[in-house]
């Protein structure tokens, strides 16, 4: 599981290593009216898309804390916009090379 997750982490198009407190931040359910909605473009939107899929696999498997953040994320899926993609980065892991693999999480 611990490859699966290094595959999901290191196929993002952004670097999403790092630390924090909370798998995601406080913004997270915050949505913007239609009008002031930014719309990913078709790359980025399908980069959401996968990336969302397959952090969903991960909670059900070994990252149950990430649960909540996750399952708000595939209900924005259909029509991802700027803040999804900001909520998505947010999830931060610990560089590779300087934490035990079973700190990660799996």
């Amino acid at each position: 599981m611990t490859d699966y997750v290094k595959k999901v982490i290191n196929g993002f198009m952004e670097d999403i290593r790092g630390s924090a407190s909370t798998p995601a931040g406080e913004h997270l359910f915050q949505i913007r009216a239609e009008e002031e909605r930014v719309k990913l473009d078709n790359q980025r939107a399908q980069c959401f898309h996968g990336t969302v899929a397959q952090l969903l696999f991960v909670t059900m498997q070994c990252r149950r804390d990430i649960q909540t953040a996750v399952v708000f994320l595939t209900t924005r899926v259909k029509d991802p916009d700027e803040d999804d993609w900001a909520a998505q980065t947010c999830f931060k892991i610990p560089p590779w090379n300087s934490v035990p693999v079973f700190d990660i999480g799996c």
